[in-house]
């Protein structure tokens, strides 16, 4: 993946797959984290079917972290297609088997991804540090 690097990290118990993109550092938090967690989408396009819209595997997320093989296997379960409008928000827990595909014809695709997480769940060499002037 383009502007994607590994990056040098401090090791903290069940937080692996460290990388950096675009300036910014990404790990992969661990199952209980992942678990506690919900993801709001906001389209800022339509994503129709022609257009690279996400699919997902309804309720696969209840399976926990899946080994590369549980998800190659869980594939052949019926995808269920997201054809979103401009504006909607989609809410999704993170471990949910999903995908999408290349757009067909050139156009926007553009997505706001949020993720929020119980700030209890994060292991304390993690915790965002603020400063206030």
């Amino acid at each position: 993946m383009a502007g994607l690097k590994a990056v040098p990290y401090h090791p903290v118990d069940g937080y692996g797959s460290w990388t950096e993109k675009e300036g910014i550092t990404h790990v992969e938090p661990p199952p209980e984290v992942l678990e506690s967690m919900v993801t709001l989408r906001v389209h800022l396009d339509d994503t129709p079917p022609g257009n690279g819209p996400l699919k997902v595997i309804r309720g696969s997320h209840s399976s926990g972290k899946l080994s590369s093989d549980e998800i190659a296997s869980r594939k052949i379960e019926a995808e269920v297609c997201l054809n979103c409008k401009a504006g909607d928000v989609l809410m999704m827990r993170p471990l949910i088997l999903h995908s999408s595909g290349r757009a067909q014809a050139p156009s926007h695709r553009r997505v706001l991804h949020f993720e929020f997480g119980q700030p209890k769940t994060l292991n304390p060499p993690l915790k965002r540090k603020t400063q206030h002037t």
